[in-house]
């Protein structure tokens, strides 16, 4: 699924799967702004080049690369997750399993 246009886009109660090794479940585009998703599950890496976003009860089974600035993350759970260094993100209750690691890590930890 790719989002390349538009702002305030809704994602609700989906689960995206891809099938094509190292392809994209969700890729949210550079300029987009200002959406929400909530609970949607994303099978494939996840690429958030988008600002504004917020993400509740998301969970994500592969890489998650973060790009954007201020995003929000609340009750979700990553397989991995990469975030730039230079944005702010917002983390609320959400976990990162960095595997082989046991132990989940909060976002605000990584």
């Amino acid at each position: 699924m790719i989002v390349e246009r538009g702002d305030r886009n809704q994602l609700h109660n989906l689960a995206v799967h891809n099938n094509i090794k190292e392809g994209a479940s969700l890729l949210l585009e550079k300029g987009t702004c200002c959406g929400k998703l909530t609970n949607v599950v994303l099978d494939g890496l996840v690429d958030i080049k988008g600002s504004n976003y917020y993400f509740r009860q998301t969970i994500a089974y592969q890489v998650v690369n973060v790009h954007g600035c201020n995003n929000t993350f609340g009750r979700s759970i990553f397989g991995r997750a990469y975030f730039t260094k230079d944005c702010d993100q917002i983390m609320r209750s959400s976990n990162i399993y960095q595997y082989p690691q046991t132990k989940p890590l909060l976002l605000k930890d990584v």
